[in-house]
């Protein structure tokens, strides 16, 4: 078990996040993907979860060879109840997921100490649809399950993922408020730090540190810039809390391409705004292995 802490996150210059592999298994070569259960339900097949092990062999490899610190989340951004009966899977698959990544881990030795397991939690739709929101007590009852589930195997730190509204984010973390294991609340903002459903980002922070009885450990923020994200503009509570910053896969057209020049240009402003504001998680979600290489090559700069 890794002590996910200040310590962890600033004993680094920067620490790479892998917030998701959905993406890079919808571009690798595998076939028949459930399309409402993309990478839980392949921990079930010998040869795919071969295949999902390199992919998380590939995101650690790179921060070793940078002998930086690594966040990676578990296979489970849709493992929730409703989708597992759909796909009559009834076993402790959360639970094996964690084992999942656990068994990579002990593969890295005494290097291991560097690589820390999120325990991932998605949101109940793919897509945000402001008829579909759930109310606070709704997003209880939908993920208390999961999030059992994932608890009784044990991680070393919880990641509600790219949360587009704050009554299921809120609802997320009245749950993990009374685990015994820290939690990350990551939002999906735009540039000017607003949610798909309307709520500011300091607004959010706000009412998410007074859930429950334990706050999270930090935010991250999706689906933004860093060059466009001006953190100046919010408010010095928000700048405090804020620990991660991540960039989607899907933000660089064709990652099988020779040309870096997205992820080059990103890349610097991802290690300006760590530079600027100490925001330690830097990554994004399904970033290919040598995108991610990109991308810790410039954050391990050192001033001239």
């Amino acid at each position: 078990m890794i002590i996910f802490n200040d310590y962890f996150l600033d004993s680094c210059d920067f620490v790479l996040a892998e917030g998701s592999i959905t993406e890079r298994l919808r571009r690798s070569s595998l076939t028949d993907l459930n399309p409402r259960l993309t990478s839980t339900v392949l921990l079930t097949d010998d040869d795919k979860r071969k295949v999902m092990a390199d992919l998380y062999r590939d995101s650690i490899n790179v921060a070793r060879d940078f002998d930086a610190h690594i966040l990676i989340g578990t296979p489970t951004l849709q493992a929730n109840r409703e989708r597992l009966t759909e796909a009559n899977i009834n076993h402790n698959i959360n639970a094996l997921a964690g084992r999942f990544l656990k068994y990579i881990r002990a593969e890295y030795g005494l290097w291991s100490n560097n690589i820390c397991i999120a325990g991932v939690i998605g949101r109940k739709h793919d897509h945000f649809r402001p008829e579909q929101m759930l109310t606070g007590r709704q997003a209880i009852d939908f993920h208390e399950w999961q999030i059992n589930q994932l608890d009784s195997e044990g991680v070393d730190v919880f990641l509600a993922y790219k949360q587009p509204a704050l009554p299921e984010a809120t609802g997320i973390a009245n749950l993990l408020a009374f685990t015994t294991t820290p939690y990350i609340i990551s939002l999906e903002v735009n540039e000017e730090g607003i949610m798909p459903d309307g709520t500011t980002l300091s607004e959010a922070v706000i009412e998410l540190d007074t859930q429950g009885v334990k706050e999270p450990v930090g935010y991250m923020v999706n689906c933004t810039s860093p060059a466009l994200f001006n953190l100046n503009d919010q408010p010095e509570m928000v700048q405090n809390r804020l620990i991660g910053i991540m960039v989607d896969g899907d933000a660089f057209p064709d990652q099988n391409t020779a040309d870096n020049a997205p992820l080059t240009d990103c890349s610097r402003q991802m290690k300006m705004f760590n530079d600027r504001y100490k925001v330690p998680l830097v990554g994004g979600g399904s970033l290919e292995p040598q995108y991610l290489r990109a991308m810790a090559e410039i954050m391990a700069e050192k001033p001239e």
